[in-house]
């Protein structure tokens, strides 16, 4: 038995659903399925009646939900207790494809020996859901942020068009973003939103790409090496450096915020305040100079 069948099926239990179960925890409904399987032979009951499409408690699951929840009403009070007595911690995400996380490290050792203050970090999800518990959120402007957040601009940051250097297009004189329209343009993943602004800067740029997805940013970029496509990435993208690769610069930039929660208590906002001063001046430092698009391969 592992905690992940438990929070498995507690969330079965309470939705009585698997696939809102497999979407709430990313993982595919089989997964779901399987791991309760496994933990009602462990426990040799059934904990679900399977009614067609449908599920229902048995009795034995009543009584195991019902534990279980006992219990994480029981770990949350005592986590709580615990942060209460200890030094005061801000939770902050930021969405993955930002090259912020060294420096987020950096900037969390500073503040937990400055400040005697502990930032908790974690990366936001490929769909940059943003939970009701974080305190603040790194991630790019046209993000949608929940209705209660404030944002703050911290620095923009430029976007190339990237290709592979075994296209013929490679060190054409006269390249321009219009050679690549009508080409494949590979995209992270289709989610609506990310579909509908990377659609929308198609357009200022005049193109008319034929789009197809790839899983992360990784597979996105062999793709284009590969297969001579194209796809748009920016200064923070962490694989810009990606050997084979070819950079276009564009006149087309995004900015980079930081949001905090309006009624964030005060070591929450001073923290943003903080965060934001030394991400600005990392930045200034390390990308902003001129010859910049020199430096890229």
């Amino acid at each position: 038995m592992t905690l992940s069948q438990l929070d498995y099926f507690i969330n079965v239990g309470e939705t009585l659903s698997v696939s809102q179960t497999a979407k709430k925890m990313f993982v595919s409904q089989s997964a779901v399925s399987k791991q309760i399987i496994l933990l009602e032979k462990e426990l040799g009951v059934s904990l679900f009646n399977r009614i067609g499409n449908s599920l229902e408690l048995t009795e034995a699951g009543r009584k195991l939900l019902a534990c279980l929840q006992r219990c994480a009403t029981d770990f949350q009070t005592t986590c709580s207790a615990i942060l209460s007595q200890s030094a005061a911690q801000v939770s902050l995400a930021f969405t993955a494809s930002i090259n912020i996380g060294q420096i987020l490290l950096e900037i969390a050792a500073e503040l937990r020996s400055t400040e005697s203050l502990q930032l908790v970090i974690e990366a936001l999800n490929y769909q940059n859901q943003i939970s009701s518990k974080t305190d603040l959120v790194i991630t790019y402007e046209d993000v949608r942020l929940p209705a209660q957040m404030r944002s703050f601009p911290l620095f923009d940051v430029h976007k190339y068009i990237a290709y592979s250097k075994d296209d013929p297009f490679f060190q054409k004189p006269d390249l321009s973003a219009a050679d690549f329209n009508q080409r494949t343009m590979f995209m992270g993943s289709v989610h609506r939103e990310n579909y509908r602004q990377q659609m929308a800067l198609c357009k200022r740029l005049g193109l008319e790409p034929q789009v197809s997805s790839r899983g992360n940013i990784a597979s996105l970029l062999l793709a284009t090496i590969s297969e001579h496509g194209f796809c748009i990435i920016d200064d923070l993208c962490k694989e810009i450096n990606t050997p084979g690769l070819a950079l276009l610069p564009i006149n087309e930039s995004v900015k980079i915020i930081i949001a905090c929660y309006d009624n964030a208590v005060p070591h929450v906002r001073e923290t943003t305040e903080k965060v934001a001063a030394l991400l600005r001046q990392w930045y200034a430092q390390t990308y902003a100079h001129e010859g910049q698009i020199a430096r890229l391969p």
